[in-house]
């Protein structure tokens, strides 16, 4: 799946309203994805499962400078954070710029190849949370700037959330729950007790795809 197809996904999740429509349009999203842990992690703004004590370490000062090295050089950090405060909201920050994800052949061209997918972009953070010790800061950095280069404005905008932990589209762990249960057609009781022994909900999530019920209930702690 490329990540531009999640985002747009993510984008109409975010515009609905009602808590049923939303379940609905995650329990869609479910069924289409083919990284389904990936994007079950994602949707509840996680790069790792929740037991999981590895973090990116990306803090807002890191971000901000990621998005004003690939808006060019007449923007600065001060510019993003000036945009910050006007708007409140990291994603419509980084969405306001052109970023590199809008430019290159693929804009004159029918070809896309170099398209960011979602299991590159779960890599590529992978690598980020990774990064230690001399040199880290600007390694983290320049898997931002290379992240950032590939998105246009949508993935940018659910980008810079996700790696600030920001993002925010009305769906909670009960929403992931319940698409799970209508997605594959798993019985409730069966989902939660997997995800009370796991606390993996892409693992649940795969789980109950590949083999229903049965597969659930053979998971132990």
């Amino acid at each position: 799946m490329e990540f531009r197809t999640l985002a747009a996904r993510f984008g109409e999740i975010e515009a609905t309203d009602a808590d049923h429509d939303i379940r609905d349009e995650v329990a869609d999203l479910l069924r289409d994805a083919s990284e389904l842990s990936t994007v079950v992690r994602f949707l509840l703004g996680r790069v790792f499962p929740a037991y999981d004590s590895r973090t990116l370490d990306v803090g807002p000062q890191l971000c901000h400078e990621a998005i004003a090295r690939v808006a060019g050089p007449n923007v600065s950090v001060a510019d993003v954070e000036d945009r910050l405060a006007e708007h409140g909201d990291i994603g419509e920050v980084a969405a306001s710029y052109d970023l590199g994800g809008q430019q290159g052949l693929e804009a004159f061209t029918d070809g896309d190849s170099d398209a960011l997918t979602v299991a590159e972009l779960d890599a590529t953070l992978r690598e980020l949370a990774a990064a230690s010790g001399d040199g880290s800061r600007e390694t983290k950095l320049d898997l931002l700037f290379g992240l950032f280069n590939r998105c246009d404005t949508v993935q940018a905008r659910y980008l810079s959330r996700l790696v600030l932990s920001e993002l925010r589209i009305g769906v909670g762990e009960g929403t992931v729950r319940d698409a799970i249960t209508d997605a594959f057609d798993a019985p409730v009781a069966s989902v939660e007790r997997a995800l009370q022994v796991s606390n993996d909900y892409g693992l649940v999530a795969e789980r109950t795809r590949d083999g229903g019920a049965a597969a659930l209930d053979e998971m132990t702690l």
